[in-house]
């Protein structure tokens, strides 16, 4: 029973981290690596790690720890985008073979997670080194045997696994390579962790802006037009996806999500200076995607 609670998990999982996510990502987002486990005052190789990066942001992964014949699963999410470093945090599940303490419930192998990763190249799915902590058993159920359910403190170097090429984006003859990168840097500054739908939006905003007597009628322009896009003095450090680069040839050839937004923001995060001027502007809301609200005169 336990071992069919755990497999139905780990679809959902995979269905949830998923649902939004190419076809042609599901190759070029997987990586492996090994961990070492600190314990008794000794590193000790003890696990095969397997990670599926559905997002950016979003890690699906499965870790068998050969000693104890641990098999645990869960995902994790990144709390930046940052290629470099980041930190992470999760919920997962341990001992889903039923074999490291057998006699404990499947609520009592639920585990936070917690961590950070040092990249070792400038793309999100090359290789990494991470840092992390598990904690399980005692500290959530209240449970002082068993060692298998100790936290767990270890360190992985994870390398991404060759995958099928993605054909790089063709830029489009109606726009510049430069105003293209531009461009695709502030979607990505913008909506990088939205759903490929907001992606569009955001460039397609852009492109509205250009038609509109009240905006300039180029894309630099319209992204450098003073106190307009906050992320402005990032897009220099920006390393874009190429759901990034793919939301802009679409919107580019007409997609526009947004139905015709000239404005978008994010009510969490806009500063009050914005969220005054959203609030008491005569504006119509065109469409909510993601963490965005896209309105229009």
């Amino acid at each position: 029973m336990l071992k069919r609670v755990a497999t139905v998990f780990l679809i959902i999982l995979m269905l949830l981290a998923g649902f939004q996510m190419p076809a042609r990502a599901l190759s070029n987002g997987i990586n492996t690596g090994i961990e070492w486990r600190f314990q008794d005052d000794q590193l000790t190789a003890s696990g095969l790690r397997l990670n599926w990066l559905a997002s950016e942001r979003w890690t699906v992964r499965g870790i068998y720890q050969w000693e104890e014949r641990d098999l645990s699963a869960g995902f994790t999410y990144k709390q930046s985008r940052n290629p470099r470093i980041s930190s992470y945090v999760g919920l997962g599940f341990r001992d889903l073979l039923n074999e490291a303490a057998p006699g404990y419930e499947l609520a009592e192998k639920m585990e936070i997670i917690t961590g950070f990763e040092i990249g070792l190249s400038k793309y999100r799915n090359g290789a990494s080194i991470l840092f992390e902590i598990r904690a399980v058993g005692s500290e959530i159920a209240n449970r002082t045997e068993g060692k298998a359910l100790e936290p767990i403190v270890s360190m992985a170097l994870n390398f991404r696994l060759p995958g099928r090429r993605v054909p790089p984006v063709k830029i489009p003859d109606s726009i510049s390579e430069a105003d293209f990168d531009l461009l695709v840097r502030l979607v990505a500054a913008e909506a990088g962790g939205e759903p490929y739908e907001g992606q569009v939006a955001v460039a397609a905003v852009v492109f509205n802006r250009m038609c509109s007597y009240k905006f300039p009628n180029t894309v630099r322009e319209v992204i450098y037009q003073k106190n307009q896009f906050s992320s402005v003095p990032k897009l220099p450090y920006i390393q874009p996806g190429e759901s990034c680069r793919r939301a802009v040839v679409d919107a580019l050839n007409g997609v526009d999500p947004s139905n015709g937004a000239l404005y978008f923001y994010n009510p969490e995060t806009s500063s009050k200076e914005g969220l005054r001027f959203f609030n008491s502007a005569n504006l119509r809301v065109t469409a909510k995607i993601g963490n965005h609200v896209f309105l229009t005169e």
